[in-house]
């Protein structure tokens, strides 16, 4: 089925805060008020959570979609389907969101907004707050992708083949009523059949008689695909089913045994006219993320520290230090570690275009293809307040996995980022397992991969 342009962003502060605040417990974020005096960074990461949790995330598990026109689509998608429509996301993300993407390197939630980020503030809650206000769930009185391969499936795999043995005199039809006498079943092979002309009547009629329902169906009447109501084609289906296999039962097989037996025709199971919608189920399922890496000796290592772990180019990227180093090496005082601070990652692909084309641009400067970029941040979290910590006091040990297609001894690869001055900074692979790439990490953001025949 024809769809509508998808033009969702994810911005990374939102799932960061989101779930690192909670303690890696998500908590249902609720509905931001507009601040109309001074607004803060806080306030534009409360619309972020929001539209995060009831946009972005059922964009990326496919509840939500976004469609040029979801109150014509909604008969055609599935029934609780969400849609919102593509005008409302463009004017949201792509026309007024995009300063907002990098936030002041020292910000917080009481940071006040300043010039257009300030202007701009009542206009991107507005344009966040009426896309969930004008989300459209979808009827599904038109919806048939999980059910049209059943109708297909009994004109293929049950009509056709039935047509076939009585045309090549494998059915043989005898008019009982007739006065034709029924043949010896003993003396046909196993594969073949006798049937009384009037069950093959009945079945005729029975086919008939939903054809004619049929051809008024408009197979290209939305966007060129079909306009059929979802509750006809399940009652066409069905009673074509039950005709077929009412047919079936009045078949007399035969019952000689041949060196090469011919096809014996089945019943319609419900199974296998189900199967394209148990595939569409299990597609739906969201694989569960492990971030570890997994070593050329065969050997698996989690990270030492947790965190939010979303999918990346990567094959896990862990931490290896100690804890207690780790957290030493954010700055924590030691009446902060025993008060319970801790120390947690955040790790994705980037989705600032602005910086990956930046670090992409340098990797490929120094003769190296790009992997991909993705966020490793580290955030120190006490008590709902969360700071990001973008420089540690020394080297913090990391190591990312080499995707299965390039574990390759005549691979090097490289890590670029910024640090907080803005300078370049390059992080050299330390390990000589074709595995893994392990680096010796002061600054944390953005980070580029880049890899290179050695």
């Amino acid at each position: 089925m024809k769809k509508g342009k998808i033009g969702g962003r994810i911005l990374s502060a939102v799932l960061a805060s989101a779930m690192l605040l909670s303690s890696m417990t998500v908590f249902a974020a609720d509905r931001p008020t507009k601040n109309t005096g001074t607004p803060t960074w806080g306030d534009v990461w409360a619309i972020q959570d929001y539209l995060e949790e009831n946009i972005y995330a059922q964009d990326r598990s496919g509840e939500l979609s976004f469609e040029d026109d979801p109150n014509a689509q909604a008969p055609y998608m599935e029934a609780g389907h969400k849609m919102v429509a593509v005008s409302l996301e463009k004017a949201y993300a792509e026309d007024c969101s995009e300063e907002y993407y990098n936030d002041p390197g020292d910000a917080d939630a009481e940071t006040e907004l300043t010039g257009d980020q300030y202007d701009n503030y009542s206009t991107l809650y507005d344009a966040g707050m009426a896309m969930v206000d004008n989300i459209v769930t979808a009827t599904g009185t038109k919806y048939i992708d999980d059910i049209s391969s059943g109708y297909s499936d009994f004109w293929d795999n049950y009509d056709a083949p039935l047509r076939a043995k009585v045309d090549a005199g494998q059915i043989v039809v005898v008019d009982i009523n007739g006065g034709e006498e029924a043949p010896d079943a003993e003396t046909m092979d196993k594969g073949t059949y006798w049937v009384d002309s009037a069950d093959m009547d009945a079945y005729d009629v029975a086919i008939a008689a939903q054809e004619s329902t049929t051809d008024n169906w408009n197979w290209e009447g939305h966007d060129g695909g079909p306009d059929i109501l979802r509750t006809e084609m399940e009652s066409v289906i069905s009673a074509l089913n039950a005709a077929y296999n009412t047919f079936i039962g009045k078949l007399h097989e035969g019952t000689k045994e041949t060196a090469a037996p011919v096809e014996s025709l089945k019943e319609v199971k419900e199974s296998s006219l189900s199967s394209k919608s148990s595939l569409k189920q299990e597609e739906k399922e969201v694989p569960v993320l492990v971030n570890e890496v997994l070593y050329s000796n065969g050997t698996r290592k989690r990270s030492s520290i947790e965190g939010v772990y979303g999918q990346t180019f990567a094959a896990g990227t862990i931490f290896i230090d100690e804890q207690m180093k780790i957290k030493q090496a954010a700055g924590l005082s030691e009446e902060e570690i025993k008060s319970g601070v801790v120390i947690k990652y955040y790790i994705c692909n980037s989705l600032n275009k602005k910086m990956n084309e930046k670090l992409s641009s340098v990797v490929t400067g120094q003769g190296y293809k790009v992997l991909g970029v993705m966020n490793c941040d580290l955030y120190k979290l006490y008590k709902g307040e969360i700071t990001k910590i973008r420089t540690t006091s020394e080297a913090i040990t990391v190591t990312i996995g080499v995707p299965e297609n390039l574990r390759n001894e005549k691979y090097e690869f490289i890590v670029m980022c910024y640090d907080e001055g803005g300078n370049l900074v390059t992080m050299p692979d330390l390990d000589t397992d074709k595995n893994t790439i392990t680096v010796q990490a002061n600054s944390f953001g953005y980070w580029a991969v880049g890899y290179k025949v050695k």
